[in-house]
């Protein structure tokens, strides 16, 4: 029984039809009040930083480079619609933290 599920740095290693599995795995095994917080490079998350966005622009090619096929970052209009396609239908909030890290915040069932 988990009130927070944590990710860090797993859904950027797949492509979009494993992310959602994933997804739906943790939802299956979730209870009513339950939110899934995820830990990623969000792309685009730092407009006003641009050095923290090349490297996140660099990291998404590492990905491409070291991963299976389709890993990669994401942004949260990625991240949001993977969610949905996993039925996850709960508030979106993204946490911009003062390095390339963002979090990620969903309510697993509304």
């Amino acid at each position: 029984e988990c009130d927070v599920f944590f990710l860090k740095f797993i859904l950027h290693d797949w492509d979009d039809a494993s992310a959602i599995k994933i997804l739906k795995n943790v939802l299956a095994v979730s209870r009513p009040g339950s939110v899934l917080t995820n830990a990623d490079f969000i792309l685009g998350s730092h407009p006003s930083r641009s050095s923290l966005e090349q490297f996140k622009a660099l990291m998404d090619i590492n990905m491409l480079a070291s991963c299976p096929m389709g890993a990669r970052e994401r942004s949260l209009a990625d991240f949001k619609d993977l969610f949905s396609a996993a039925g996850i239908t709960g508030n979106v909030t993204q946490y911009d933290l003062r390095d390339p890290l963002s979090v990620v915040e969903v309510a697993l069932h509304e």
